[in-house]
């Protein structure tokens, strides 16, 4: 569950990222200008400290501000991570079970509080701009704050587009999103993020009051 967590704010830095001229804050403003939903494909490693592979994963993603977005794994199992911008979910197909959350308490003082398009929330980040590499334009975020459950966050850019997120923990785990086949500003029906709880589904709402 962690694992998915970390992908959650890797997806959401991607919709706040257009940072590849050698002023972050003017293109993100733009970005936020330009674009307000977006789509593609993914490949999710976890990656030990010689940065070989340990697990793999791979699926789709829809997003869209504020706080809207839908994962969908395909391999190596089913799974399901989404938001419809007030509760959290995660849908285990094998297990059929449905894990709720609320949204605002969850992912408080992550980067995924950037898909609200508040410029502000930058200011949790120290922004630099690192060395081109394997044919990437890379920035690094690093976190103020000591609470944030991630080190450092690097974002690779290729033609105006985030094209990698590596996501290092304090726990010295590094979690590799790869992107292909994004579409911005693509329609997006809000049925998309809306969740459909299947029949024989066990659901286990931990939101307050629940």
């Amino acid at each position: 569950m962690m694992r998915l967590w970390q992908v959650l704010c890797g997806a959401a830095l991607l919709l706040s990222s257009a940072l590849v001229s050698a002023d972050p804050l003017a293109d993100l403003k733009l970005f936020y200008a330009e674009v307000s939903s977006l789509s593609g494909d993914f490949e999710q490693r976890l990656l030990d400290e010689d940065g070989d592979t340990l697990e793999r994963y791979a699926g789709r993603f829809w997003m869209q501000r504020p706080g809207r977005f839908l994962w969908l794994y395909d391999t190596p199992y089913e799974q399901q991570l989404g938001a419809d911008g007030e509760t959290l979910w995660h849908y285990d197909v094998d297990l059929r079970q449905i894990t709720m959350r609320d949204a605002a308490t969850s992912l408080s003082g992550t980067p995924a509080e950037l898909l609200g398009g508040d410029l502000s929330q930058l200011d949790r980040y120290k922004l630099t701009r690192l060395s081109d590499a394997d044919g990437l334009e890379w920035l690094q975020l690093l976190p103020h704050s000591d609470s944030s459950d991630f080190e450092e966050i690097r974002i690779g850019m290729a033609g105006g587009q985030p094209a990698q997120v590596l996501l290092s923990d304090r726990l010295g785990q590094t979690t590799a999103m790869i992107l292909h086949d994004l579409k911005r500003n693509p329609k997006i029906g809000a049925e998309r993020f809306s969740l459909q709880v299947p029949e024989g589904v066990t659901v286990v709402d931990e939101r307050p009051g629940a």
